[in-house]
């Protein structure tokens, strides 16, 4: 029986103004410059060493023209940082490599996020072109003063960890023990950004000496577990050490649970909510923190988030304390549960269709790459990262692109069925850089797993797609090569083509 979708329906410019902005924006270019062309673009820039944005918009009078500029700014800026992550996600997900035994994905632990990212180096060029009234912002990252950056973070990291490990084994020596504890976890914490640090680095330069960073982490995870800090019987164990060894890394915070993933991915499952419960539990027992919802206002609230990993005969439940922008690692911690434990208790701590799930994703990133010159946002009232609705939750989806295009939404089921949502869809101008809302709401139904929305977005109409109509809905009869084609890679007798795209992963299960 073909699965349905379970989600229900419940003008010119004058010289001061000019000059103005020759002031404010120091590169300006008063010609038609070349990279407003796709193709020249490419070859002035090509993407092996640069990381490249492209922003622009209609101004409607002189005096709106620095606000608009500014907007420019802002929106090319978010376009190179998601840029970054993006190619984190793909390295991460399609390259990961055995090296001496341990595997690489391990660096992307679900704290990377887009305003940890620091763009270093960023230049851009401007144009207006003052007959059809449009601003353009162009930025661009060499990629090598990038990596040059985050190398220099990662070599001070790691001497920080290296200190904090030394001063735990001095207190350890004097036998005091709360004080090595401390240091331990402080290394720890450095190790944990030193792992994001390595996510960006390894997607810039996969041959990057990490070896060091094995090392520490070796002899970090050896001193706690000598002193017995990382091993638990259970989960409800784990969750009361976790809780301990962040707290002994901070003072009394308001903290914001969010359910664990699995890996390096965004997908959650049934032990997911439980260990929320257990970590829930722990901190109402525990003086320094208080587990608050995410809309809870008034002080400022941490953000807790964390992912379990898979290991021979252990799960590794891997933790960290984020500042409320999600900027800094604030704290980390680490345990181990037994996996025998773990199924002799009914505990589910990966998706069935995990498998399924991780072939698509690299499919996705496989096939030819959008050129992203129209930025795509989609995300739910729940945002758009480590998403989870359980049954009867209601689910909102909305969209915002910086340039009036035509949409694609297709939703991709647990099963491999896809359904096309939204075909076509004209944003007009009225609706650039506004939050517009798809459709109706939607309540979560069975059956349950993990699924994925892709949006695109083109400046000229998607060639069609071979569905079938059934229930209301229009169930795409076509692989996802052959959508990924169809979609990513017609070709129309146009000089100019803008494209760009964005896909958020759902994870829906029973209460």
């Amino acid at each position: 029986m073909i699965k349905q979708l379970r989600f229900k329906n419940i003008r010119g410019i004058r010289s001061c103004i000019a000059i103005f902005l020759l002031w404010l924006f120091p590169v300006f270019v008063f010609s038609q410059p070349n990279w407003l062309k796709v193709e020249k673009r490419n070859e002035q820039f090509p993407s092996d060493q640069y990381i490249t944005a492209l922003s622009f918009n209609t101004y409607p009078d002189q005096t709106s023209l620095t606000r608009v500029m500014n907007e420019l700014k802002n929106d090319a800026y978010g376009s190179l940082s998601q840029s970054i992550l993006v190619s984190v996600q793909s390295n991460s997900i399609s390259k990961a490599s055995e090296i001496n035994g341990t595997v690489e994905k391990e660096f992307v632990q679900n704290v990377l996020a887009k305003s940890m990212v620091e763009l270093v180096g960023v230049e851009q060029d401007t144009w207006i072109d003052e007959k059809k009234m449009i601003a353009y912002m162009f930025c661009y990252l060499e990629k090598e003063k990038l990596l040059k950056h985050y190398s220099n973070r990662f070599q001070e990291g790691l001497t920080q960890v290296q200190q904090a490990l030394d001063l735990g084994l001095e207190f350890k020596h004097k036998g005091k023990n709360t004080e090595a504890i401390k240091s331990f976890q402080l290394a720890m914490t450095g190790l944990q950004d030193a792992g994001n640090i390595i996510a960006v680095i390894r997607s810039l330069n996969s041959q990057f000496d990490i070896d060091k960073f094995y090392q520490l982490q070796q002899l970090v995870r050896q001193q706690l577990a000598e002193i017995k800090l990382s091993e638990s019987i259970n989960a409800q164990e784990a969750a009361g050490l976790l809780v301990y060894l962040l707290s002994i890394q901070l003072e009394q915070a308001n903290v914001v649970l969010y359910p664990f993933t699995f890996e390096n991915t965004t997908i959650h499952s049934s032990f997911s909510l439980r260990f929320k419960e257990l970590l829930t539990a722990a901190m109402l027992q525990n003086k320094h923190f208080k587990p608050v919802e995410a809309s809870s206002s008034g002080q400022q609230n941490l953000i807790l988030r964390g992912s379990v990993w898979e290991e021979a005969t252990k799960l590794k439940i891997s933790c960290s304390i984020l500042a409320q922008d999600e900027n800094q690692v604030l704290a980390a911690a680490e345990a181990f549960i037994p996996i025998d434990w773990l199924k002799s208790n009914g505990y589910e701590w990966k998706p069935a269709n995990l498998e399924d799930v991780l072939k698509e994703m690299v499919s996705m990133e496989d096939l030819q790459k959008s050129s992203n010159d129209i930025r795509v946002e989609i995300f739910t009232n729940k945002g758009n990262y480590n998403l989870l609705f359980v049954e009867n939750e209601t689910m909102d989806l909305f969209v915002k692109v910086n340039h009036e295009c035509y949409l694609r939404i297709i939703y991709s089921f647990a099963d491999g069925t896809k359904t096309l949502l939204l075909n076509n869809h004209f944003i007009d101008p009225s609706l650039v850089n506004r939050i517009y809302r798809i459709g109706e709401s939607f309540e979560c139904a069975e059956p349950f797993g993990v699924e994925r929305l892709d949006v695109f977005a083109s400046t000229v109409e998607f060639p069609p797609l071979k569905v079938n109509n059934m229930n209301g809905y229009q169930l795409i009869d076509e692989s996802t090569e052959e959508i990924l084609k169809r979609t990513r890679g017609f070709k129309v007798k146009q000089s100019e083509i803008l494209k760009g795209e964005s896909s958020i992963v759902i994870t829906t299960m029973k209460k």
